[in-house]
């Protein structure tokens, strides 16, 4: 019994430091609006949330999963102990089922320039409306409509074995039409198997599931489907589209042990070039933590940046150098390029460089 209260005080003790260094604190990080009626129109929430950190917090950057989620939020900086808001609007026009969308907020501290990221969900059921069953359908592949050619399932965390997903078909015709055949990655997989009827003006909601835990990947990851029907050829294959934004999950006992990446600037600026340079800059990565830090995954924006890092582990104490190429050639004027970096720090297991230039 004693070994257990210290082992709980351990991990409360863990925590309170943890939070005693967050900047934000999000009095609700999921929302669920419950059912919804697909002509509601626009459906708003707005998530409140306390700076309870020493420095000035700024958001510059609130992105959603889905572009029928749309974000806004306080833009001057957010003084200590003071609120601030993100408020999201979700359009569940010619969307049916259930959904999930994640709203990723990005934020810094003002003086250490320090980024933080929190995900923020809202979730529901769209309930199609049966007297405007044919016209929601606004996707037409062969006879069959869609409510949409591409599922998004937002964020997915990778140890997720069953995230489940739907896609909505209609059979318009007066004809029964069968599904005879779907092709999809190893990491999908249906509930309904093939042969799978769809009766004259009826409605079929056909699940899938996502198994993240096979994805060795991260950031978004896009995949497709395609169904085969008994329809004429040319009508008979329909391609659907799946995406998600895979993350690293990290269980509560990682905290007390867990790497630390630091860097030593997240802005590179090389001011005015020349077009058709090859220009390079250079990011010191640091492991400040307690365990070894990789690099899981580093990514750019643009295929005219090319990221080098020395080394991707990193145990307690070492750096490295990320080399960053940028080339100029067939570019003008000002340009803005990002670099995301994934790693296992469980306090920002991604963040984003940024190169600057102006090309002449």
């Amino acid at each position: 019994m004693k070994k257990f209260i210290f082992i709980l005080f351990i991990f409360s003790l863990a925590f309170g430091q943890e939070t005693s260094k967050g900047l934000l604190s999000f009095y609700e990080t999921v929302y669920n609006f419950d059912t919804i009626p697909s002509n509601k129109g626009l459906v708003e929430h707005t998530f409140k949330f306390k700076n309870i950190s020493n420095d000035s917090v700024k958001i510059f950057i609130v992105t959603a999963s889905c572009g029928c989620t749309t974000p806004s939020w306080s833009r001057k900086p957010i003084a200590p102990k003071q609120e601030g808001f993100i408020k999201v609007a979700y359009n569940p026009a010619g969307r049916y089922g259930n959904f999930r969308k994640s709203i990723t907020v990005k934020y810094r501290n003002m003086r250490t320039r320090e980024e933080y990221t929190t995900v923020l969900y809202i979730k529901g059921y769209v309930k199609p409306e049966p007297k405007s069953k044919g016209p929601q359908f606004t996707i037409q592949l062969g006879n069959l409509r869609f409510t949409n050619n591409h599922i998004s399932l937002g964020v997915v965390y990778n140890n997720e074995k069953a995230h489940k997903g739907e896609i909505i078909i209609y059979n318009p015709t007066d004809k029964k039409i069968t599904i005879t055949k779907i092709t999809h990655p190893k990491h999908i997989t249906f509930k309904q198997k093939p042969p799978i009827t769809i009766a004259p003006k009826d409605t079929l909601f056909l699940t899938f599931y996502y198994d993240a835990t096979q994805i060795k990947d991260f950031g978004f990851i896009y995949n497709t489907v395609n169904i085969f029907t008994d329809e004429e050829p040319g009508n008979d294959k329909k391609t659907i589209y799946v995406s998600a934004y895979l993350k690293e999950y990290f269980p509560p006992e990682a905290i007390l042990n867990a790497p630390k990446l630091t860097v030593d600037k997240m802005i590179h600026d090389f001011g005015e070039v020349r077009e058709g340079e090859v220009i390079t800059a250079y990011f010191t990565i640091k492991n400040t933590g307690k365990s070894t830090l990789y690099l899981r995954k580093i990514k750019s924006s643009c295929g005219c940046t090319v990221v080098m890092p020395e080394k991707t582990e990193l145990k307690p104490g070492e750096q490295t150098r990320l080399k960053v190429e940028f080339r100029t050639a067939g570019r003008k004027g000002r340009q803005h390029k990002n670099i995301t970096v994934f790693s296992n720090d469980p306090t920002k297991p991604e963040i984003n460089l940024t190169i600057k230039a102006i090309v002449k």
